[in-house]
This record gives C-alpha cells, structure tokens and sequence, in this order.
C-alpha cells in the first residue's frame, strides 16, 4: 500500500507539472503575442504627428508613460515571475508555484488588456493619418493613369512640347516634398497633396488638348495660310485691288498670330490657344 501511496503521489506530481509547463507556455505565448503588437511603432507616428499637431503632445506623453508603465510591469514583474516557475519546475518544486501561476495569469490578463486598450487608443491618432496616406495613394494612382496617358500619345506631344517632361519631372518631385511633409509637416501635407491633384488635372486637361492643337498648328492652319496666300498672289497676278483689301497686313498679322500661338503651346500655355485656333 506504501508503493502504490508512492506511486500515486509521484503520478499526482508529474500530471501537476506537465499541467504547470503548459500553462505557462500557454501564457508565454499569450506574452508573445502581444509584444508583437506594432505599439511601439505606432507610438512613434504618433510622436511624429505631434510634432506638426501641437495639442496631440500631450496625448503622446500621456500614452508614452503608459507603454513605460507596461514595459516595466513586463520587465520587473512578469518575467522575472515566469524565470521563477520555470525554475520551480525545473528542480520540480511544486510548493509555492500555483500561487505564483495565480499571480502570473492576473498580470498577464492585466498586461495584455491595457495593452490593446492603449494600441486601440494610439490607432485613433494613427489613423488620421493613414486616412492621408489613402489620399496620397489616390493621387498616385491617378498621377499613374496622367503616365499611362502620355505614353500613349507621346509620340504625337514630346518632341513638339518638350516642356511636358518637365511637368512631369516637378511633380515627380513634389511626391518627394509630399513626404518629407508627411514626416516633418504633417498638417501641411493635407493641402499640398490637394496641390498636387489639382497639378495633375490641369496636365491630364493640357494632354487631352494638346495632340488636337499640335495637329492644327503644325499641319491644318500652316495649309490654310499657304492657300490664302497663293489665292491673293493669283489675285495681284490679276489686277485686282488686293492691297485696298488691307490683304498683306490681315495675312502678315494671321501668321503672326500663329507664331505666337505655336510659342504658347511650347511653353503649355493653353489657356486661350483653343479660341485662337478655331476656324
């Protein structure tokens, strides 16, 4: 009866401390899992926003000194807690350890709670300025669809209107102003990203003019011109009053007006260029 006394106990201690080494790996890897949590991360975009958003510092303080605090109750209290049990169970000490189990579980429970209520609590923050972002990428997107367009009729615009590369070129570069607005000036971002989409649908409109007012200028207009021209030499050729016509000066002033036309559409400045073509 003695042996199976032994027996039972020593059955009692080895279910008891498989039972204590999973649990405690359940809640190291309830730990784990929220060590993962981006807050840190987080708390840093919200440190960065702060910088541009005056009355959100003392939000981040107020959440900063809240992830110290988890810090420190993750440092000095529950790992050294879990080096206690494991070291328990490693001699197989079981006196003391569900106590110490019961203590564990409190703070892991507590630690994990406070924890998604302070990440939830930063992402209120975060996400003004994720909803930024999503508008950045809204832009970009159309800037691609602006890219794809071009391509498209490029070979009728960029050697007649190299000045549309450089369109190009300074919004690429107002994209890289945008992020450092993003990181240093955060409520300036919001109206430069408005800047740049207005920039973009005033090059998608010059793209969707331009191949109509280069064919006019370059092909149509320089045609008709010719042809008004050989009608008033036919003219002179035969008499006729063509000078009391003020011909010389009307057809001097319509290829003036060209020039300057096509000197317009060079330099992208196509606000009146569409009335001064029409025939």
């Amino acid at each position: 009866s003695i042996l199976v006394l032994i027996l039972v106990i020593l059955t009692y201690r080895l279910l008891k401390l498989k039972h204590y080494r999973n649990e405690i790996v359940d809640l190291e890897n309830k730990m784990n899992a929220i060590k993962s949590l981006p807050i840190q991360y987080r708390l840093g975009r919200v440190k960065g926003i702060a910088k541009n958003m005056p009355e959100l510092q003392e939000k981040y303080e107020t959440y900063d000194a809240k992830f110290a605090e988890l810090t420190d109750l993750q440092n000095d209290e529950i790992i050294p807690l879990v080096n206690d049990i494991d070291e328990a169970l490693y001699y197989r000490k079981l006196r003391g350890v569900q106590k110490k189990m019961n203590s564990l579980e409190e703070k892991v429970i507590h630690y994990a709670k406070e924890s998604k209520q302070l990440l939830k609590d930063i992402e209120v923050i975060t996400e003004i300025e994720n909803i930024q972002r999503l508008e950045i990428i809204k832009v970009k997107e159309k800037y691609r669809a602006t890219n794809d367009n071009y391509a498209q009729i490029r070979f009728k615009v960029e050697d007649y209107v190299p000045k549309v590369q450089d369109v190009f070129h300074d919004i690429d570069e107002r994209f890289v102003e945008l992020e450092n607005y993003m990181n240093q000036q955060f409520e300036e971002a919001k109206t430069y990203t408005e800047d740049i989409s207005k920039y973009i649908d005033a090059l998608d409109q010059q793209l969707s003019d331009l191949p109509t007012y280069i064919s006019v200028v370059r092909q149509y207009l320089p045609k008709r011109l010719n042809e008004l021209k050989s009608i008033m030499q036919d003219m002179q050729e035969k008499d006729f009053a063509v000078e009391r016509m003020n011909a010389t000066i009307r057809i001097s002033k319509i290829d003036n007006d060209l020039h300057e036309t096509e000197k317009n559409i060079k330099n992208l400045k196509l606000e009146n260029v569409g009335q001064n073509i029409e025939v």
